[in-house]
């Protein structure tokens, strides 16, 4: 499984709602959301191709990992429950792909069925929008 997409899930979990003794995740982790809005109207927000490629090391303490948690969480929410993607035969199809010669670009341009920069675009516009 791509790390972006382990710690994503992991971190949407973690935002998860106990609500009349059931645990919601579809509200926005607002931490997460929080330093994703702000990371994103910076001068250098972290383009998701360097997002799709990025390893256990920047996932570490030391390499910035708020950063990588903040973006992995945006996009595992915004396919959960904007796309509803996660809960479909593509997302198997991704994963089992996750070990082929295929940048991780091209991956996951084919999961989502757009070119990276149109889904990016449309990705940065919801998650600015979210509250």
């Amino acid at each position: 499984m791509p790390r972006w997409l382990n710690e994503g899930l992991a971190v949407v979990l973690e935002g998860g709602l106990l609500e009349s003794g059931m645990l919601r995740v579809d509200a926005p982790n607002r931490e997460a959301l929080r330093r994703l809005q702000a990371d994103l109207g910076t001068a250098e927000p972290l383009p998701l191709k360097t997002l799709l490629a990025a390893d256990q090391r920047a996932f570490l303490l030391d390499h910035g990992s708020d950063r990588y948690y903040a973006y992995s969480w945006g996009l595992a929410y915004y396919l959960a429950f904007q796309k509803h993607l996660l809960s479909s035969p593509a997302l198997d199809g991704y994963v089992q792909q996750y070990a082929e010669d295929v940048s991780p670009a091209e991956r996951f341009e084919k999961l989502v069925g757009v070119p990276l920069p149109q889904f990016e675009k449309q990705w940065r516009e919801y998650i600015l929008q979210l509250r």
